[in-house]
């Protein structure tokens, strides 16, 4: 098998820490409409930080932009909350109280980022397939357990506790619900968020075949954790994880399999650091230049396929959580013409979190607004396509001409792959991963196989991050709505695939890989 990989010189999970410095020194959200106004002054400072968090979310959020229909009163959340939060002695029950709002959203950008306490852990991972979990790492007292279904959690049957976890999580869709819950229900933490946790912290399971076994809270350095015995068995073909793209032409067929892991790349990264802290210092480009850029990736994966005269190109985008759209950009203008493709629409609302999390980009967006006589409304949802910065001249956007050399579509004069092209998707993949599949398949490139998705063909993102000034509550907020190319397919709930392969415990617990198998059967 011929395998071609942009290796990363620094670890992968090392990469966010270059752009996503500043998340540590979010400024604590402020309005002196609110604070000013009687009912904070009269409130307790947990009651004072959820109308600020109120606030926020309603200056904040595409949701409530003018012209939006409201999913819900933001008055009528205050008047609940704020009564509820009267006889309120913790930041918990104040995180609580602010995520049940949140998750009538349907928006798992817009969340709160609950501390789970990584020294409280019960020693289980589950699979949950049609909502029912199994386990596939337990307590290595309990190894006996391992691939037993779970009927009922502390007492209450798995729909009880479905339902209870459903309150304090935010959600697209149901497909994410079941993506994301397995790795919160490992937090003692996340259980006393809810009505099903124990007095005694201890984790009660009662199994299919009639047996029980309880599960307590643990540090990490105690966790001796046993895991299902699964190697992948008949055909498998996905890599090295932690690396955020990878290809493999394959030698007994014309196959090339694109693994897609993460949308980003050394672009996108410098592109977060210059939007959030203006210019590049030297280190940081030192830095940065040891991860490989996606455009270079293409140019080299294309060339390849074009040598081994690929027919096939499979795009695995499992588990891949998103990132930078910009990098789809791209890989989407090798497959067809951007002046040939439907676009989809992205509007956004300039407030003040926005402002103050972009200090530079926001300020190319004011002049751009004053030198076309337009307002710079908080309030107003803006077409991101209209808003265009000048990229020559004194009054030249840095970021702009920068981010040109990493994400420039290749030249028209290149040709574009003209073979199939299939997706695999599963309940992993979101965001932006998401929004690549759901263009092409409005743009009708290729077809797509696998699970129906966990984001919602239009939806919010583009996050920024938030902190409530007396509790120190944070997390993250929507300022974008992202609107389909195809607006004449509806707004689903999610995509639902042209071949569905649903990932089943059955395959899960045996290492089968059943989309990749479908791949082999369909391209001979």
């Amino acid at each position: 098998m011929i395998e071609k990989k942009m290796s990363l010189l620094i670890a992968f999970a090392g990469l966010v820490n270059v752009a996503d410095a500043y998340t540590q020194n979010v400024q604590p959200y402020t309005s002196v409409r609110v604070e000013s106004s009687s009912l904070y002054q009269q409130g307790n400072v947990y009651q004072k930080d959820f109308l600020l968090c109120m606030d926020m979310l309603e200056q904040t959020h595409p949701a409530f932009a003018a012209g939006q229909n409201a999913p819900f009163s933001v008055d009528d959340q205050i008047e609940a909350g704020y009564e509820a939060l009267a006889e309120c002695q913790s930041k918990e029950a104040l995180e609580r109280c602010v995520q049940r709002v949140f998750s009538n959203l349907s928006d798992a950008h817009t969340t709160v980022s609950v501390g789970l306490d990584r020294n409280l852990i019960y020693p289980l991972n589950v699979f949950v397939d049609s909502g029912k979990p199994y386990i596939r790492a337990v307590d290595k007292v309990h190894a006996a357990a391992l691939g037993k279904e779970i009927i009922r959690m502390n007492g209450r049957s798995m729909n009880r506790i479905w339902e209870e976890f459903g309150r304090v999580m935010s959600c697209d869709n149901e497909n994410y619900f079941w993506e994301k819950v397995p790795n919160l229900m490992q937090f003692y933490s996340f259980w006393v968020q809810t009505s099903c946790s124990a007095p005694d912290s201890l984790l009660r399971l009662s199994l299919a075949d009639g047996t029980e076994i309880a599960l307590k809270p643990m540090k990490q350095s105690e966790l001796q954790v046993q895991w299902l015995n699964v190697a992948p068995s008949g055909h498998w073909i996905r890599g090295n994880r932690r690396q955020p793209f990878l290809y493999k032409i394959l030698p007994d067929r014309p196959v090339c399999y694109l693994q897609f892991n993460a949308c980003t790349d050394r672009g996108s990264l410098y592109a977060q650091y210059a939007q959030t802290k203006g210019e590049v210092p030297d280190e940081v480009k030192k830095q940065l230049e040891q991860v490989p850029r996606f455009d270079e990736f293409l140019r080299q994966m294309f060339r390849d396929m074009a040598t081994h005269q690929v027919k096939t190109l499979v795009i695995d985008v499992r588990d891949n959580g998103g990132g930078d759209s910009r990098l789809c950009q791209l890989l989407l203008s090798w497959l067809k013409p951007e002046v040939e493709r439907k676009q989809g629409t992205v509007w956004m609302r300039c407030s003040e979190l926005f402002k103050r999390q972009y200090p530079a980009l926001s300020e190319s967006f004011a002049r751009y607004f004053a030198e076309h006589r337009q307002v710079y409304s908080n309030d107003t949802l803006y077409n991101a396509a209209d808003i265009t910065l000048p990229e020559t001249g004194p009054e030249s956007s840095p970021i702009v001409a920068a981010l040109d050399t990493f994400f420039a579509s290749p030249s028209p004069a290149v040709a574009n792959f003209d073979g199939e092209v299939i997706f695999i998707q599963n309940r992993g993949t979101y965001s932006s991963a998401g929004l690549l599949v759901v263009e092409a398949v409005d743009n009708h490139i290729g077809k797509v196989i696998g699970d129906c998705s966990a984001y919602k063909p239009s939806s919010y993102g583009d996050i920024l991050f938030w902190r409530l000034p007396h509790t120190g509550v944070q997390g993250t907020v929507s300022h974008k709505l992202f609107l389909r190319p195809d607006r004449s397919q509806g707004t689903p709930a999610s995509l639902c695939p042209d071949v569905l392969i649903p990932t089943r415990w059955e395959d899960v617990s045996v290492g089968r890989d059943a989309c990749w198998e479908w791949v082999l059967q369909h391209v001979k």
